[in-house]
C-alpha cells in the first residue's frame, strides 16, 4: 500500500532523516530516524511508534533532570 502526502498527495517514501526536538531545556537529536518523506513537496512524516518513543524518552529525561534539581 502506497502512502500519500497529506498536503500535496505526492507519494511518501521511507528514508532516514536527522530529527531535532527541543523541550524544556532538553535538546534531543537523532541522526538516523526512519521517516516518510514526500517525493513531491518534501514534507516529512514520523510514524506513530517512533514518535511515541521520542515522547517517552523526552518525558523520562525531564523527570530525571527534575529529580537531580530537587
Amino acid at each position: 500500500m502506497k502512502m500519500k502526502c497529506l498536503y500535496c498527495n505526492g507519494e511518501l517514501k521511507v528514508t532516514q532523516s536527522v530529527f531535532h526536538a527541543d523541550r524544556k531545556g532538553i535538546h534531543l537529536t537523532i541522526d538516523r530516524l526512519k521517516v516518510y518523506k514526500c517525493e513531491k513537496c518534501g514534507e516529512i512524516l514520523v510514524a506513530t511508534p517512533e514518535m511515541n518513543l521520542i515522547q517517552k524518552t523526552l518525558s523520562e529525561l525531564e523527570e530525571a533532570i527534575e529529580k537531580q534539581v530537587a
